[in-house]
């Protein structure tokens, strides 16, 4: 079978791109890079599977010989330019520099007219893997994708480059425009195939699958109008096949629906009214209604003016409905301006179009699952709104926000779960930046609360040590992220064993930890502190054990205390200060200090040890002055409210309480006033050795920072100085007359030239 329309369609479109420049833009993703991807194991294959798979030949990889001579590092062009790109893989500019290279040497290699090329296949391969390392990067980059296909029609002729569509429309499917050039380029190649039945079946099955992602795009026309033509030219002017494709076709609001009406209505009349009421819910309910009008028993009884009349009014009253729909849709239509992924900046403006579209097609979902209608209406408009989130997800991939109202709404629909499980797992593993994670922790409410407990488990333990850099393909420590997986994964563990196991595994998880922070002579384990070296904790949260760091065990500290506080004896609750109040990871935790202030002060009102425990913050702890500040405020309300306690018990060992007198010192800005602060500075410089000081560290370092006055740490003396100060000459303000005061003068003006003495102890 013979099809010359088509014949060379594809190859003249590919020929037509030749030479297409593409816009360039640097982007640079907030928060760093994705998870790398694997480019040379890539299996992607695309609707078309069976026609997928590699046209370059594979280069096998023998053991070299010693006794060779090293290969020499390659000084091509385009291997300098892709050392390049991959120091900034998100930087498209410097991609596009690649590209030009690579094209300038197919040009130089290849004959258009012969369509013969003298390239190597080391150089085909390098092409083909920089296409697929970008595209795997970036998937919904759609001119790279067509220029990547016409590339590998020049380097390895049309089947290659259909391969790369059909990669193409399965990583893309949403994209109207590969859709379009890919089903072109199999028509094309029909009349070549020796078993053209099996091909046709075959384009037909991409059309149907092409369809379904994007059958009810509003701008989906190319794809239905290219349908009908394929249709047309095996139908040999027969319309049944048509007929069903407008029939579905005419309900659907799409541009160019007034055009498919106007086909269907020349049409529809050689069709029964079974066939035509068919696609309806209750079809012989529509059929029965139109009878009565005509008071017919059947429809053979009805005329031919009597059925055209009827297929005319319900033709109508389709189209009217249609069109009312597309006179909606169009208000929202005409405000997207950038349909397609971009790595330019985003423009808010556009999101919130997009945004406000989606609002509008969800209420319409909403009052359609309200009426009384037939729920096919519903059933339409559930797909209207699935098909426009896509859509608006192409260039608005990146954010996590959009990508959560679409899991909301599906949530509202009452969908299954693999259909939500598969959205999550698009927006977390392929396109949601590694900064905006609040989907990544939405996914394990999700997954919890639909039964897959261990799933949940096992995924919020790889986030733990994605975030805590602890993955070698992403080493990036992520503490915020890292500290809410921590604390998820404590409220999750809490609520699966009881009271008593949770606190003990705590009490164990935090003397394990500390004890291994100690160096090995010091090692060792009471029989109370660590009991087993496996802890007695169910094995989905095993891994938590090698996944603590200093800002994870705080949080357990915090938690450990406040059940303490509600089980155990206040023996055990100072047993556990007096054991790791220490530790570095405490010395500078607020919650640990705080809990301690309040349970000797407000909870036991033991001034005494509330005093050493004021004491020890004030002069040794690390914590920042702000917070010293507040724990010395909460220190003075508990003693300014128990005074008479502290010196009934006589806290001071005979003297009067300080407490009181010095909190304005101890609180104060001033270096010079403020002892413990300096104290705390002292312990902490790197720049004053006070280890061998008795006593006088605080004064070593207050005497370090005065030899540094007007300066972090450079003395300036050749500062100019101004001869005609201002200071000290009133200005009258009841006269009406301002004298100018004079431009100022200065002394020592040529030493500011000279050079800074630089200390050398810095």
């Amino acid at each position: 079978m013979i099809f010359p329309k088509f014949k060379g369609v594809y190859i003249n479109f590919a020929m037509k791109k030749e030479g297409l420049q593409f816009d360039t833009a640097v982007y640079s993703m907030i928060g760093g890079m994705r998870l790398p991807i694997d480019v040379s194991s890539d299996t992607v294959t695309g609707p078309g599977s069976s026609r997928a798979g590699s046209s370059g030949d594979v280069i096998p990889s023998g053991s070299v010989s010693s006794s060779l001579p090293v290969k020499p590092k390659s000084t091509e062009a385009w291997d300098n330019q892709m050392e390049q790109v991959r120091k900034n893989p998100n930087d498209i500019k410097q991609w596009d520099i690649l590209f030009k290279m690579l094209d300038d040497h197919v040009l130089e290699n290849y004959d258009p007219e012969t369509l013969v090329s003298t390239l190597s296949e080391s150089f085909k391969k390098f092409s083909s893997d920089a296409y697929l390392e970008l595209l795997s990067r970036f998937p919904l980059l759609t001119n790279y994708w067509k220029n990547f296909s016409i590339f590998e029609y020049k380097l390895n002729g049309v089947k290659a480059s259909i391969e790369v569509l059909s990669k193409a429309v399965d990583s893309h499917p949403y994209s109207i425009s590969l859709w379009a050039d890919y089903l072109s380029a199999l028509i094309s190649e029909l009349q070549e195939s020796t078993d053209q039945q099996t091909e046709i079946e075959f384009i037909r099955s991409q059309f149907q699958l092409g369809l379904k992602y994007n059958g009810m795009n509003f701008l989906s026309h190319p794809l239905w109008d290219k349908l009908f033509e394929f249709e047309r030219s095996l139908s040999d002017g027969s319309d049944d096949d048509i007929f069903w494709l407008f029939l579905k076709v005419t309900k659907i609001p799409l541009y160019s629906y007034a055009q498919y009406y106007q086909t269907f209505s020349e049409i529809n009349k050689k069709f029964s009214l079974e066939d035509l009421f068919s696609v309806e819910e209750h079809p012989e309910s529509i059929l029965n209604e139109y009878l009565q009008k005509f008071n017919k028993e059947t429809t053979d009884d009805l005329s031919v003016v009597e059925r055209h009349q009827i297929i005319d009014d319900y033709s109508y009253k389709m189209f009217s409905r249609t069109q009312a729909k597309v006179n909606e849709k169009w208000t929202y239509e005409s405000a997207i301006t950038k349909p397609e992924f971009s790595l330019e900046v985003e423009e808010p403006k556009e999101y919130e179009n997009w945004v406000t579209y989606l609002d509008y097609e969800i209420e319409c979902y909403n009052k359609s699952k309200e009426s009384s209608e037939s729920t096919s209406n519903s059933s339409t408009q559930y797909k209207l709104v699935v098909n426009l989130f896509e859509r608006a997800l192409v260039p608005n991939c990146l954010s996590g926000k959009l990508w959560l109202k679409y899991i909301s709404f599906l949530n509202s629909s009452d969908v299954d779960f693999s259909t939500i499980d598969s959205v999550y797992d698009r927006a977390i593993h392929k396109y949601v930046p590694m900064d905006e994670n609040t989907i990544r922790f939405n996914y394990i409410s999700f997954l919890q609360k639909s039964g897959k407990h261990e799933k949940a488990i096992s995924y919020l333990f790889q986030l733990i040590q994605l975030f805590g850099g602890l993955k070698p393909n992403y080493p990036y420590y992520q503490k915020d992220d890292y500290i809410k997986g921590v604390e998820i994964f404590l409220e999750t563990f809490s609520s699966s064993v009881d009271h008593e196991q949770f606190e003990k595994s705590l009490q164990k998880f935090i003397a394990e930890y500390f004890n291994k922070r100690k160096p090995k002579e010091q090692k060792g384990h009471k029989k109370d502190d660590v009991e087993d070296a496996k802890f007695d904790i169910p094995d989905t949260f095993q891994p938590i054990v090698k996944l603590w760091n200093d800002d994870s065990i705080v949080i357990a500290v915090d938690k450990h205390l406040k059940f303490m506080l509600m089980s155990s004896s206040t023996a055990s609750i100072r047993h556990f200060f007096n054991k790791y109040h220490q530790e570095s990871p405490l010395q500078d935790c607020t919650k640990f200090w705080s809990f301690y202030v309040q349970f000797e002060g407000k909870y036991q009102h033991n001034m005494k040890n509330l005093k050493m425990v004021k004491d020890y913050i004030k002069t040794k702890s690390q914590l920042p002055k702000v917070v010293v500040d507040a724990l010395l405020g909460l220190n003075y309300d508990i003693v300014s409210a128990n005074l008479a306690d502290v010196l009934e018990n006589n806290v001071n060992n005979g003297r009067s309480d300080d407490t009181l007198i010095s909190y304005d010192r101890d609180i104060s800005d001033s270096l010079v006033v403020n002892s413990s602060w300096r104290k705390r500075l002292a312990m902490k410089s790197f720049a004053v050795d006070t280890s061998k000081a008795r006593g006088g560290e605080d004064d070593i370092y207050l005497k370090y920072l005065k030899s540094r006055i007007g300066h972090a740490g450079v003395t300036i003396e050749n500062t100019p100085e101004i001869t005609n100060r201002l200071s000290g000459k009133w200005i009258s303000l009841d006269s009406n007359k301002l004298e100018v005061p004079p431009f100022p003068t200065f002394k020592n003006v040529e030493k500011a030239s000279q050079p800074i003495p630089y200390p050398t102890d810095l």
